[in-house]
């Protein structure tokens, strides 16, 4: 990312969640939807929070570059968002709150820990190559 670092520099900042994930967000009775848990909001550029939603959502869209830019098209350059992409935020977040956690925890921790690192690799690097292609 080295190459990029200007574009994660560059303002305009804004206020972002942190955590979008499907667990953070609540329908109301009054069907409107409400984003809660702000303990990792932080000032950055506007197009983090998109990112994180994107590498969430690629294992339930099978990894497929195409659909995700179906349902996507990024507010930077694409070419930038999606090296960023492909770099495991999720796997790093997650070990980081593993080793930070108690041994109780832990245990409950790994076996989704061992999906995400070693389960999901084999899609994670063909996705990285369609990147890789698609860029290009």
């Amino acid at each position: 990312m080295e190459p990029f670092q200007q574009v994660f520099v560059q303002a305009p900042y804004c206020i972002t969640h942190g955590d979008v994930a499907h667990h953070n967000f609540l329908l109301g009775k009054d069907k409107r939807l409400y984003l809660i848990d702000f303990d990792l909001a932080r000032m950055a550029p506007a197009w983090i929070d998109d990112l994180q939603f994107c590498n969430r959502i690629l294992p339930s869209i099978s990894w497929s570059l195409p659909k995700l830019l179906t349902l996507y098209e990024p507010h930077i350059d694409k070419t930038v968002f999606l090296h960023a992409l492909q770099f495991p935020t999720d796997v790093l977040r997650e070990w980081n709150r593993f080793s930070k956690s108690d041994k109780s925890l832990q245990k409950n921790m790994l076996p989704h820990l061992e999906e995400i690192t070693f389960e999901q690799f084999q899609e994670r690097k063909a996705f990285f190559h369609s990147v890789e292609r698609y860029i290009e």
